[in-house]
C-alpha cells in the first residue's frame, strides 16, 4: 500500500509539473500572437503616417496652386474671393495639423508597442447606405377652360 501511495503521490507531482508547463507554453503563445499583433498595428501605423505625409505634400502643392489663381481671379472677380480665402486658409492650417497628427501617430506607436494602447486599430464603423435617388414628378399643365 505504502508504495502506491509513493507511486500517487510521484505521479500528482509529475502531472502538476506537466501542467505548470503547458500553461507556461500557453501564456508563452498568448504573448507571442500579442507581439504580432502589435507589430502588425505598429506597421499599419506607420503606413498611415507615410500615406498622410505623401497626402500632404500633394495638398500643399495642389493648394498653393489654387490659393495663387484664386488670389488672381479675387483681383477681377468677386465671386473667387470666398475660394481665395479657403485656399489661402486651407495652406496655411492644414501642414501644421498635418504635423500634429504625425505626433500623435508616433506616440499611439509607442504606446502600442509598449502595451498601453490597443493591440489593434479601431474598426471604422460602416458607411451609411445611399438614399435612394427621389423620383421625378411628372407635372402636366394645361390651359383648360380658356
Amino acid at each position: 500500500m505504502r508504495a502506491a501511495r509513493d507511486r500517487v503521490d510521484t505521479l500528482t507531482a509529475a502531472i502538476r509539473e506537466v501542467e505548470k508547463t503547458i500553461a507556461d507554453l500557453e501564456a508563452e503563445n498568448v504573448r507571442l500572437a500579442d507581439e504580432k499583433q502589435r507589430a502588425a498595428t505598429v506597421a499599419e501605423i506607420e503606413t498611415i503616417g507615410r500615406d498622410l505625409k505623401k497626402a500632404a505634400a500633394d495638398f500643399d502643392f495642389a493648394s498653393g496652386r489654387l490659393a495663387s489663381a484664386a488670389e488672381r481671379m479675387a483681383a477681377c472677380m468677386p465671386d473667387a474671393v470666398g475660394l481665395s480665402l479657403f485656399a489661402v486658409a486651407a495652406k496655411s492650417e492644414v501642414p501644421p495639423t498635418v504635423m500634429l497628427l504625425q505626433s500623435v501617430l508616433k506616440d499611439l506607436a509607442s504606446q502600442v508597442i509598449a502595451g498601453t494602447a490597443r493591440a489593434t486599430l479601431l474598426t471604422p464603423a460602416p458607411a451609411a447606405p445611399p438614399l435612394p435617388k427621389p423620383e421625378l414628378v411628372k407635372v402636366a399643365l394645361g390651359i383648360g377652360g380658356i
